[in-house]
């Protein structure tokens, strides 16, 4: 009975590696590692601060109180309810505000690519332990839902249409997982492309 049971445990551990080695479990390819913050707009890259309405107006000014204060973001004292800022440009960084969170800009385009960290807990027997999660979101024009990204199937449903994007993702995980590997800035590349191509 025990040779029997220790057959099993043999086996499921067998599978295990089979599935890892060859892909059953997918792991994400879009991840915070692989997008890289590149800054276009020369506000930003001139380091200077200011709020981004949701109409587009920026304010420009030197303090800058973030929305996690209270209900209204203010910059040398002007202030404005949450609701009506999209983001804000701070040392060097642009951040989108959006459901109480901020997001870092990362592609900056009609295709905006952003991350964002959070902080987890989780709790198991007589334990509490936090992790950290980075994701990725994307989103198409200023009026855009935010998309999480992580798998390959993701990424190539978010730049289906367009051709010259889709192309450069239309292989498999581990023909992407290379490409990236070979040149970091291969994932902003594709939605470099779009920006360039399909907007």
């Amino acid at each position: 009975m025990i040779i029997k049971e220790c057959k099993y445990v043999y086996l499921i551990l067998i599978t295990l590696s089979i599935c890892l080695l060859g892909g059953c479990i997918h792991s994400p390819i879009v991840r915070c590692a692989t997008v890289k913050e590149r800054i276009v707009d020369d506000s930003v890259l001139a380091k200077k601060t200011y709020l981004e309405l949701n109409n587009g107006t920026r304010v420009y000014g030197t303090k800058l109180k973030s929305p996690f204060f209270k209900n209204v973001t203010s910059i040398d004292g002007k202030e404005f309810q949450n609701s009506e800022v999209r983001g804000y440009s701070y040392g060097g960084h642009y951040y989108l505000y959006f459901n109480n969170k901020e997001f870092l800009r990362l592609v900056e385009g009609y295709v905006s690519v952003y991350k964002m960290t959070e902080v987890t807990t989780g709790s198991g027997f007589n334990t509490t332990s936090n992790r950290s999660v980075c994701n990725i979101y994307a989103k198409k024009g200023p009026d855009g839902v935010l998309t999480v990204i992580r798998f390959l199937s993701e990424l190539k449903a978010f730049v289906k249409d367009c051709d010259a994007a889709y192309a450069m993702v239309d292989k498999s995980s581990k023909e992407v997982s290379k490409l990236i590997k070979k040149d970091h800035l291969y994932l902003n590349k594709v939605f470099e492309t779009y920006n360039n191509n399909c907007k």
